[in-house]
């Protein structure tokens, strides 16, 4: 799997196959040399990946990526609908993609936002703040069903990962044609931590940087890390007020009841029963996901939040 400590979210995902969901370059990987670069450490392993999550999103990427590489084995990992967009949501808000603070507000604004109103300055991603159509996974795996045959495609619930890491874990290397057999430490990555009305400051402040050609240049060729700079120098005037509210209860049973036709023609999708997801008490209460590493082989197991 990629690694670049410096650049490590876009050798994490490179986005390579859905450039049309992404706004700014500097957020994906542009060219094939650029990309086939990511694998140039690769020597002797059994088998190299990637994990740009947007993929599964993407109405395009999974005819690219079977353009690319027919035999290529795709591994989803997907979460109860409207408990991905509640966490989608709030990662947008850490990013600087979405500035509206209220989760409910940002599913009333899917409809401008379609339409190119009210979408938030310097986003990186305005194309993925149709939350209901992000969890929309039904359709997405079906783009994938048909692209490649079914025994080159994984669907996994986080709830799995986050349960039975060491099976879960096992299935994957079966399903890559690598031994099951493996002990792996448990270490727990990207773990949610609350939003601040200065966090959201320092964003907004990146973002319009971002828009001067000086800035975008000064990114490029300064031997330190500007983004580091900027949080040092805003530090001062951020306010820790947290931005974010729990939604109102009546506001997720109605959305979780919107979601429910999705839930059942997920269910026939996949072939597994999701029957625990229709009751938001219940969709709620998985356990925060693992997300585990095996040592041995340096397979490294990642998925959305």
């Amino acid at each position: 799997m990629p690694y670049d400590r410096r650049s490590y979210w876009l050798a994490k995902e490179p986005g390579y196959f859905c450039s049309e969901l992404i706004a700014r370059p500097n957020l994906a990987v542009n060219g094939p040399r650029e990309y086939l670069r990511l694998f140039s450490a690769a020597t002797d392993q059994l088998q190299i990946g990637e994990a740009s999550a947007l993929y599964l999103y993407s109405q395009q990427a999974a005819q690219r990526i079977q353009q690319f590489c027919p035999t290529a084995k795709i591994i989803a990992l997907i979460r109860e609908p409207v408990a991905m967009m509640r966490s989608w949501h709030a990662d947008n808000l850490r990013h600087g993609h979405d500035d509206v603070t209220s989760f409910e507000r940002a599913i009333e604004l899917e409809e401008p936002r379609r339409n190119g109103k009210s979408l938030p300055f310097g986003s990186g991603y305005p194309a993925c703040l149709q939350y209901r159509a992000m969890a929309t996974f039904s359709q997405q795996i079906e783009r994938y069903l048909q692209q490649f045959r079914r025994n080159q495609v994984k669907v996994l619930l986080l709830e799995d990962l986050a349960t039975a890491p060491q099976k879960t874990l096992g299935d994957v290397l079966q399903f890559l044609d690598l031994s099951p057999d493996c002990s792996l430490d448990q270490v727990v990555h990207n773990q949610r931590v609350g939003l601040s009305q200065g966090d959201l400051l320092k964003q907004k402040a990146k973002n319009w940087l971002r828009g001067f050609g000086a800035v975008r240049l000064a990114r490029r060729v300064l031997p330190f890390n500007l983004d580091r700079c900027l949080d040092l120098a805003l530090r001062p005037m951020m306010s820790r007020t947290p931005v974010q509210s729990s939604p109102d209860p009546g506001f997720l049973a109605d959305l979780h009841q919107q979601m429910r036709p999705e839930v059942e023609r997920l269910s026939e999708v996949i072939h597994r029963d999701l029957s625990h997801w229709f009751s938001p008490l219940q969709a709620h209460t998985v356990p925060s996901p693992h997300l585990t590493r095996q040592r041995e082989r340096k397979v490294h197991v990642s998925g959305d939040e």
